[in-house]
């Protein structure tokens, strides 16, 4: 009897690992244009057989330390990173905790080299932004011909018992208004992505999600999984 659980334990615990869906960064190559791009797809072992793409890995290199947490709000080190190339700058976006590391700080650095970032200090004493999230901080453009920025952030909703994905929108990068304090209606945690998909003229999330699969058998049946949504207007 116990050896039967236990078998049938592993079996679908290797069916359920067969069938998760696995997150690469894949290198297309396209016919019709000189230009390189990449994507991030839901690939399977199938998606290896498309002639269009192929697996390229990009080895690290480090170039140089561009910026070190020496201040009081930066102590215990940095978290998430969004990199925004403008053009004749780069934004620079970065979450930090101090000492206690209770509080989740969203700061603002920018550099015209990406080599000397200068924190931008907003009210003469930190480069924090004024913004109330626990965890994330994911900052884009927006999209559609609308000039700006969007931030998506995660604030833990303690009468649901779940973390709820607030967006924010701001005219400069800097000063965010929160426009919407429960986004997405299912528990999501850490850095989430979002941007504007011009070929379908949608805002497009790529979020860490948390899903329940009750024919797992153990102790955790809640697993961290990659999902994808598409929104017409998140604000």
């Amino acid at each position: 009897m116990i050896n039967n659980i236990f078998n049938k334990n592993i079996f679908l615990k290797i069916i359920f690992a067969i069938l998760t869906v696995a997150i690469i960064l894949v290198y297309v190559e396209n016919d019709t244009t000189s230009k390189q791009k990449t994507y991030l797809f839901y690939v399977s072992n199938e998606s290896y057989k498309s002639p269009n793409i192929v697996i390229k890995s990009n080895p690290p290199k480090l170039v140089s330390t561009v910026l070190v947490p020496n201040y009081d709000w930066e102590r215990s080190g940095f978290g998430y990173l969004t990199v925004l190339d403008e053009g004749d700058h780069v934004k620079l976006y970065y979450t930090c905790h101090g000492e206690s590391r209770k509080d989740l700080n969203l700061c603002y650095a920018k550099s015209i080299d990406l080599t000397n970032f200068e924190r931008v200090i907003q009210n003469g004493e930190n480069n924090i932004i004024d913004i109330d999230i626990t965890d994330g901080g994911g900052v884009f453009r927006l999209g559609n011909g609308e000039d700006g920025y969007g931030l998506l952030g995660t604030l833990y909703n303690s009468e649901k018992a779940r973390w709820d994905q607030r967006i924010y929108k701001s005219s400069d990068g800097v000063k965010f208004d929160l426009m919407n304090s429960s986004l997405i209606p299912f528990t999501i945690d850490s850095h989430n992505i979002i941007f504007y998909d011009e070929k379908i003229n949608k805002y497009v999330a790529y979020l860490r999600s948390w899903n329940y699969y009750p024919l797992l058998i153990g102790p955790d049946k809640y697993y961290r999984t990659v999902s994808r949504v598409e929104l017409s207007n998140p604000f």
